[in-house]
């Protein structure tokens, strides 16, 4: 293993998977203010911030479960292990950042807000933390495999004149946009599914609390952030892809891999 490049993942994940998380504090802060504010309220600036918001979330997920996937090609055991916990630190810091932030900006320190809504979040925190462990544990089962496969492929090319296997054999280039044979794409295909599969459920447990549709309208509105959950699952298994696709390019030749 090629050691440069592969420590740099952990470090890359830290670094854009907080970074990103920090901008979604504020962001998601700034969004809260600008719909409590009269000045704002009636602008298009909440909606602004609501997409910059969404489109940021899926920006943590694809990059983080691409860089995951990643490690765990390269190293299913040990670097996996540390991009694992980096992304649960991210985690835990967005959703205790953005309500720390909240308990000090709009309530100036109260007590009481402190302890009624760390049951909410605590909620919301172990959602995604249990959405990501889905996803991670596919990862993790999906690399090992392929390594167990690529050992054996080895193997028996040992036998064969000019036969050479590596870890990128049967993983690069890709041949499709979208594929369930190779095994990066089918992380990536998991991961964007698995998203869309929480979105969708959170969603209707907040419709099913707030109560139906009063008209047409809004049950077209409703049909309508449905097929967004949809293409935010698309979007991040493209997002993953094309990040797999950049670090191959990027990483060294991995032609003595074992």
């Amino acid at each position: 293993m090629n050691h440069t490049f592969s420590q740099k993942i952990p470090r890359k994940l830290a670094i854009l998977s907080f970074g990103l998380s920090a901008l979604f504090v504020v962001l998601a802060r700034l969004y809260t203010v600008s719909c409590a504010d009269i000045v704002f309220m009636y602008t298009v600036v909440p909606e602004l911030l609501e997409i910059l918001v969404n489109l940021l979330e899926c920006a943590i997920y694809g990059i983080a479960y691409g860089l995951c996937i990643y490690a765990a090609y390269r190293d299913p055991a040990r670097l996996f292990r540390r991009c694992a916990l980096i992304y649960g630190g991210s985690v835990l810091f967005k959703y205790l950042g953005n309500y720390f932030m909240t308990w000090i900006t709009d309530t100036h320190m109260s007590a009481s807000y402190l302890l009624e809504n760390l049951l909410y979040i605590f909620l919301y925190t172990l959602i995604e933390l249990a959405q990501a462990a889905i996803i991670l544990l596919v990862i993790l089962r999906a690399m090992k495999s392929y390594h167990t496969f690529i050992a054996k492929q080895q193997r028996i090319a040992q036998a064969l004149p000019d036969a050479k296997i590596t870890l990128r054999t049967y993983a690069f280039p890709f041949s499709k946009l979208i594929s369930l044979k190779n095994p990066l794409q089918k992380c990536a295909f998991w991961a964007g599914t698995t998203v869309t599969i929480f979105r969708i459920v959170s969603r209707l447990i907040y419709d099913i609390s707030f109560g139906l549709p009063t008209s047409l309208v809004d049950a077209l509105w409703i049909v309508v952030y449905y097929l967004l959950d949809f293409f935010v699952g698309f979007a991040v298994c493209l997002l993953i892809t094309f990040l797999l696709i950049s670090m191959d390019q990027k990483d060294p030749d991995l032609s003595n891999i074992s």
